[in-house]
């Protein structure tokens, strides 16, 4: 049953790809409309910073690998990170203060 699709997929491909005005419209045509979009709505000229989302993290694990995570998170721009309790973290983001919860529980982390 699924031999037969399969077949009309190796040749659907087998034949875009013989045609290189194809393959190359299909890579080049989104790649040109998206830097030009990109070009005109960057608000060149003024300095624009990035939007900064609000993170709580419970570290639930406090195994290595758990902690290289958080220090990680940390370290990103884009990102306002808060330590927290698993329930506190949930409570922010309930009451609006923190955009996004996410408690660390490796499986396979060593426990503290």
């Amino acid at each position: 049953m699924l031999t037969p699709f399969l077949a009309i997929v190796r040749k659907d491909l087998q034949l875009f790809f013989t045609d290189r005005r194809a393959v190359i419209l299909t890579f080049a045509v989104p790649i040109a409309i998206a830097s030009f979009m990109g070009s005109v709505l960057s608000g060149t000229g003024r300095q624009v910073q990035r939007a900064r989302v609000t993170v709580a993290i419970a570290d639930e694990d406090g195994s290595t690998i758990s902690r290289s995570i958080v220090a990680g998170v940390q370290k990103d721009d884009g990102l306002t990170v808060t330590m927290a309790t698993a329930a506190d973290a949930r409570e922010r983001v309930r009451k609006g203060v923190t955009s996004v919860e996410r408690p660390v529980k490796m499986m396979t982390g060593t426990q503290r």
